[in-house]
């Protein structure tokens, strides 16, 4: 039995941060009910923005990544008839999804204080882009802006003096989800021990700040972004490039332990103990962090990255060869541990999907195959019935344009 299952969801978001929260809930056993407008989740048509192919309402990856272990669901929630079925769907709802903002919530009816009264057990889940709290409260949230751009992101990780990074469409849309869905775990928890849901409210600002906490808490102690790769804080935990054109992450954190060990690899038995480099105070105090990383630069020059990982796996040195895209859909490990998978799409076609990054033992990998996102509408009727709506009436209402089914 999966962990969720009897838990009913009731999502009414659209894009990437919140309609992915439904995504994790229901692949560990939730059924999670999606409401869209007649134009649709905008996210249906978002994969384009990255080349992920989008083949028609039964084959969409991209809308998957959000969108998994979902029934679709079509209502129109500007006419009377449309709320009347939401006020069903949620009287018997344990969260609500919502990434509107506060003026078309209370328009809906769908703001926290007016659910509360009326459900109380709900928890009600919302996105924003910077909070419900502050002079942008109310500014739209994506993730390009609130989270890369105001996040410091791109300011601050590419290279001292060079241009920004570039970005990944939902980068931290999908980080955003993960933590809305852990408060939503807490919140149904804790409504066992009150009897009341919660309201949950998670903003892609101050996601990108938690994920850079120690990037910004070093800017009080002097430190300043973007670093250079050729004096960073610490050679020892650096990138480097290797014979072959690749480049490899030493990952060394404490600089003393780690100096004599990545001299004696790189073959500069010389430098052992040298005490103009063996203390991190010292190169920090005497500005030789950059002459260090030249030290091991050059050294690292002589082999290629496979070569070097070879040399540092026997040495038990942490270390990680870059991985662009294609490595990755190519690496052993991460189709092993289940991270990568690939799933058949009902016209035979086969795409890659990406897992959770956590796994339950009461879940395990769950097919995806018949799980995939459904045509706007796909199960608006069955929904319905469930609920207590005759065929009659749900005809009557696809006449009217209540519903599309």
């Amino acid at each position: 039995m999966k962990p969720l299952e009897g838990i009913k969801v009731i999502d009414l978001s659209q894009f990437a941060a919140t309609p992915a929260v439904g995504r994790v809930l229901g692949e560990w056993g939730a059924e999670v009910i999606k409401v869209e407008t007649f134009a649709g989740d905008g996210n249906r048509k978002n994969g384009a923005m990255c080349k992920v192919p989008n083949l028609g309402d039964d084959e969409n990856p991209a809308f998957d990544v959000t969108s998994l272990f979902k029934k679709f669901t079509c209502i129109n929630l500007k006419s009377p008839e449309g709320m009347e079925i939401l006020d069903r769907l949620l009287s018997t709802a344990d969260v609500l999804i919502v990434n509107f903002r506060e003026e078309s919530m209370k328009r809906l009816g769908v703001d926290w204080e007016t659910i509360h009264a009326k459900y109380p057990r709900i928890v009600h889940v919302r996105s924003t882009g910077f909070g419900d709290l502050g002079p942008m409260k109310d500014v739209g949230g994506f993730d390009i802006t609130a989270y890369w751009s105001r996040g410091g992101i791109l300011a601050s990780l590419g290279q001292a003096g060079g241009e920004p990074i570039n970005s990944v469409p939902a980068f931290g849309d999908l980080q955003q989800a993960l933590g809305l869905a852990a408060a939503t775990l807490a919140a149904l928890i804790g409504r066992e021990k009150t009897g009341e849901g919660d309201r949950i409210v998670g903003n892609l600002y101050n996601t990108a700040l938690f994920m850079l906490s120690w990037g910004i808490q070093g800017v009080e102690g002097g430190n300043v972004y973007p670093i250079s790769r050729q004096n960073p804080a610490t050679p020892t935990s650096n990138t480097y490039p290797t014979k072959d054109g690749k480049w490899i992450h030493l990952c060394g954190p404490t600089y003393n332990l780690f100096y004599n060990r990545i001299m004696k690899l790189i073959g500069r038995e010389d430098l052992l103990d040298d005490p103009r480099y063996n203390d991190w105070m010292t190169i920090q105090r005497e500005d030789r962090c950059k002459d260090v990383c030249a030290i091991i630069e050059e050294g690292m020059l002589k082999h290629t990255a496979e070569e070097w990982e070879k040399i540092f796996q026997e040495d038990d040195f942490p270390c990680q060869k870059l991985f662009d895209f294609n490595d990755i859909l190519n690496d052993e490990q991460a189709w092993a541990c289940g991270a990568l998978r690939s799933v058949k799409y009902p016209s035979g076609n086969e795409h890659v999907l990406i897992s959770l990054p956590m796994r339950l033992d009461s879940v395990g990998y769950p097919d995806y195959e018949g799980h995939t996102a459904k045509r706007l509408g796909h199960d608006t009727r069955p929904v319905l019935k469930q609920y207590g709506y005759t065929d009659e009436e749900i005809d009557e209402m696809v006449r009217k344009k209540v519903i599309i089914d």
